[in-house]
């Protein structure tokens, strides 16, 4: 069972929105955003294009504290508990930072996180380097990768995820769910919940 973050276990602000807007530089994220979607940049070019429009130097603390204030879905940690009981692996698969990821992962108690990474130095400052190890439009090959990785068939896995850039996740597993996008379901052809504990009832 691999989850998207942000819209889906995650509610209200996006992750990289919150960085963004904690530093003011929205304007900069969005237009990488529109170059990347539009396939004028790769998503490494986008991620180290985002990260550069904020302030130098910052910290992992200071990061961390901004993720902080992430909004995690009332229901996620009982119906992550339920799907353990019922024999899943449950995993994260997010474009969102492993920072963010991490701790999500650990308040749920998730075992398998896949994100995208940044470097730090030894002082713990952001040194400019980024690992864009989950690209949003290929998201798929993350989960395939984990799926031989935990030894599970691709026909085996549940994918949840909450927007068109989820697509190739949803499609590739061996079932699909759309968090909250009824258009995007209906395209897909695929269940819509707006609450985890639906996903419980389709399983």
């Amino acid at each position: 069972m691999a989850f998207d973050l942000d819209g889906t276990l995650l509610t209200g602000t996006p992750s990289w929105e919150m960085i963004h807007a904690h530093f003011g530089t929205l304007q900069v994220a969005q237009q990488a955003h529109r170059d990347y979607s539009s396939r004028k940049i790769s998503y490494a070019q986008f991620m180290s294009r985002d990260l550069s429009a904020w302030p130098k130097p910052i910290s992992r603390g200071m990061l961390t504290e901004i993720l902080s204030g992430y909004r995690l879905r009332p229901e996620a940690s009982a119906v992550v508990g339920d799907l353990k009981l019922m024999g899943y692996e449950v995993a994260i698969i997010t474009s969102a930072l492993d920072l963010l990821a991490k701790m999500v992962a650990y308040r749920l108690k998730i075992k398998y996180v896949l994100a995208n990474k940044i470097g730090f130095d030894d002082s713990g400052n952001f040194n400019g380097r980024v690992y864009p190890l989950v690209d949003p439009i290929n998201k798929h090959r993350a989960l395939i990768g984990l799926a031989a990785r935990v030894g599970i068939r691709l026909r085996n896995t549940v994918a949840v995820g909450d927007t068109p850039y989820d697509e190739s996740f949803l499609k590739t597993a061996g079932r699909g769910i759309v968090m909250g996008d009824e258009q995007l379901a209906a395209r897909l052809n695929m269940p819509c919940i707006h609450n985890l504990e639906e996903l419980l009832e389709l399983l």
